[in-house]
């Protein structure tokens, strides 16, 4: 971040791209199963379009199970949120709002003015979640009625994806 200028950076804390999960061999076991079973599925009923999906979900968790996250920087800045060196600025913010379950989950959620584009979701890792909140009150109105993780992202977490 040191080559762009965002003005005033209040908070900036690193996080990983995505969380890392330990699965054992029954994960692999069910994963396999269920996967297999879905596209010999597809195959007998000929639905070419859901084998094609089935597939690429294959592909895409293999890769992501074979790599190492990569270490990104979120800063909280006058001009905007950043995530590395690209820059949100808050006219094309919504709102915000945290959740915060220290034994669960830590996330800054922060949703664009398009609907057509997902929330913007940011481990908050070890930063103080009321000093984050008393920033971004002062740029972005907080969403107080939204107080649960969004189910992409329970499932993502129960379910080892």
């Amino acid at each position: 971040m040191a080559e762009k200028d965002y003005g005033k950076v209040f908070h900036s804390w690193k996080f990983k791209e995505y969380q890392e999960h330990q699965r054992g061999l029954l994960w692999h076991i069910l994963f396999f199963a269920v996967g297999g079973g879905t596209a010999l599925y597809s195959i007998i009923v000929k639905n070419w379009l859901f084998l094609f999906i089935i597939l690429t979900l294959w592909i895409v968790i293999f890769i992501t199970t074979r790599r190492q996250p990569l270490l990104l920087t979120f800063s909280i800045a006058e001009d905007g949120v950043a995530v590395d060196n690209k820059l949100y600025s808050y006219d094309t913010l919504k709102e915000f709002w945290i959740i915060y379950n220290p034994l669960e989950s830590k996330y800054l959620y922060l949703s664009f003015q398009s609907d057509f584009r997902p929330d913007l979701v940011i481990p908050l890792e070890n930063t103080n979640p009321v000093k984050v909140r008393e920033t971004l009150l002062e740029y972005l109105p907080e969403d107080v009625e939204r107080n649960e993780e969004s189910a992409s992202e329970i499932m993502s977490r129960e379910y080892k994806l």
